[in-house]
């Protein structure tokens, strides 16, 4: 069983001191409380909030509605979004961002006022016909409540009209058995949780997780108010440059520029997603998760999928017109990089929000079924090849507007082996630049975790950090070992990383490292 421990109050090194020595057996334990006799009663503190951690990690509940780890497991529930009563969002500086100036007259002329009637029509037909494909594939659906979005709001810090209800994905992200409410970046899009807190709050009801990130105020300072666009090259530019609308104000993310496979999450800096936001999710999922930032050659960087879509394990569609920097990761990694076809939508149709390469922003509903526009025969066949059947709904015209348009909510998996495992059991971050970003980011304190996995196999790790304050200086001690199991013939890696004050807690935490390894050595 997973166990994550928090160590709180006293003193943190004698604390993972004695956490270690507890390990190790009776002997090294009396011999690490003899030398702190002094912390005895933190300990025994710590070990009680260590037994309301397990309890707290104890497997989901059997009726638990929410379980979805990645992006292709067998799925059992959707929530699909609505078009009715979408409305234009105001033209302000993040939606001048995040469109092209082509475009630029229609939201000034409609600009919270409802999109044109004869589009939303065929969007709800579309979206109907989209539901009973999922129904008749097995798949409960789930409908966000309608809401008039050309109703007016204010805040202390701005004015605007909403948006719609009809991308879930965009504002939700699940992990496990948490759904995350993304804090958003648009002023329009401010008010969109709205439309799912009645599934929401029933999911939560049934056993899920429910998390809300922080909501930002989008006051003035979120935004680069002078963002210099004119062109297609000012975008390439600026792109190039890591400079975006969207400052470092405050956190800010849509939940559409995070993609999952197992353990490792990946996210993309974009026009609504800022560096704090990503160092929130990091912060909030460690240490169960890790979030790795991934970045294109993208001159308008908004959403991850129709850039990088992970559609089954070590399978991932890679646009060829925003190659990614960092694909050596996946390649070394043994990955597959499929290129996905040209898209076939003719240039005189109106994106308003999009790109045509929503072609390649589809839905797995298992890694052999997959659903996809009826219109885009070359991923059709595409799809065919890699022994995947699609799924035609009618030709999506709403999806041709905008992003996804669904959300998976709950997966079924076959194997459980596979809810939390990692495609780069070699990928470990780097403790160097993790401090040197967090401090960069103004973080003043680690959580101290100590995260131990029984001996079913799961690889062993253990991290014990210490309280950085502003009044002390740290020192960062970091061992790495690679431990050979001759008998189950498994490699257990065992990262110990210590952030102690004291050189005699340094020297004995130390001492207590070389221990494990011999006596793993020994087992083996």
């Amino acid at each position: 069983m997973l166990r994550v421990r928090c160590l709180r109050g006293g003193s943190r090194g004698a604390e993972a001191v004695h956490y270690i020595g507890s390990r190790l057996g009776r002997t090294l334990t009396g011999w690490v409380q003899r030398t702190f006799q002094s912390t005895q009663a933190a300990t025994a503190s710590s070990r009680n909030s260590c037994a309301a951690d397990d309890k707290a990690t104890d497997p989901l509940p059997k009726d638990c509605p929410v379980s979805s780890y990645n992006e292709w497991d067998p799925l059992e529930e959707v929530i699909v979004g609505r078009a009715e009563n979408a409305c234009v969002p105001p033209f302000t500086v993040e939606v001048k961002a995040n469109t092209y100036e082509k475009y630029w007259s229609f939201y000034q002329k409609h600009g919270g006022h409802y999109f044109p009637k004869d589009h939303l029509k065929k969007a709800v037909a579309d979206i109907e016909e989209m539901c009973n494909i999922l129904k008749m594939e097995g798949v409960t659906v789930r409908r966000p409540d309608p809401i008039d979005w050309s109703l007016k709001y204010k805040t202390p810090d701005f004015e605007s009209t909403g948006l719609y209800g009809a991308m879930p994905r965009d504002i939700l992200i699940v992990v496990g058995n948490e759904i995350i409410e993304a804090p958003m970046a648009w002023r329009a899009r401010f008010f969109e949780y709205r439309a799912y807190r009645s599934i929401i709050k029933d999911y939560f009801h049934r056993g899920a997780k429910w998390t809300t990130a922080p909501k930002p105020t989008m006051g003035d300072k979120l935004y680069d108010q002078n963002y210099p666009i004119h062109s297609v090259e000012d975008r390439h530019r600026l792109a190039a440059q890591g400079k975006f609308v969207t400052t470092e104000f405050e956190p800010c993310f849509d939940a559409a520029d995070f993609i999952r496979a197992g353990r490792d999450i990946f996210a993309q800096r974009s026009q609504v997603t800022n560096y704090l936001g990503i160092e929130w999710m990091r912060r909030h999922l460690a240490p169960d998760y890790r979030v790795h930032i991934i970045s294109f050659k993208d001159p308008n960087p908004m959403h991850i999928d129709a850039t990088f879509n992970i559609i089954g394990p070590g399978l991932v569609l890679s646009n060829p017109d925003r190659p990614c920097h960092q694909i050596d990761l996946f390649k070394k990694a043994g990955w597959t990089i499929v290129t996905p076809p040209v898209p076939v939508i003719p240039d005189d149709h109106p994106l308003w929000m999009s790109s045509k390469w929503l072609s390649m922003n589809v839905l797995m509903l298992d890694e052999k079924r997959v659903m996809v526009d009826a219109n885009e025969v070359p991923i059709q066949k595409m799809f065919e090849k890699l022994d995947t059947r699609p799924l035609l709904p009618a030709p999506c015209y709403w999806i041709r507007y905008h992003s996804s348009i669904s959300y998976l909510v709950s997966q079924k998996c076959v194997d459980s082996s596979h809810l939390l495992f990692s495609l780069f059991p070699s990928l470990r971050p780097d403790p160097k630049k993790h401090l040197l970003a967090t401090q960069a980011l103004g973080k003043n304190a680690f959580m101290t975790v100590l995260e131990s996995c029984s001996s079913s196999g799961t690889p062993l790790r253990l991290q014990a950090t210490r309280d950085i304050r502003r009044e002390f200086k740290v020192a960062m001690y970091s061992t790495h070992y690679q431990l050979i199991m001759r008998n189950s013939k498994k490699i257990v890696n065992l990262s110990l990383l210590i952030a102690l004050l004291s050189p005699l807690q340094i020297s004995i935490c130390t001492l207590l490292s070389f221990l494990l390894t011999i006596l793993y050595s020994l087992v083996s």
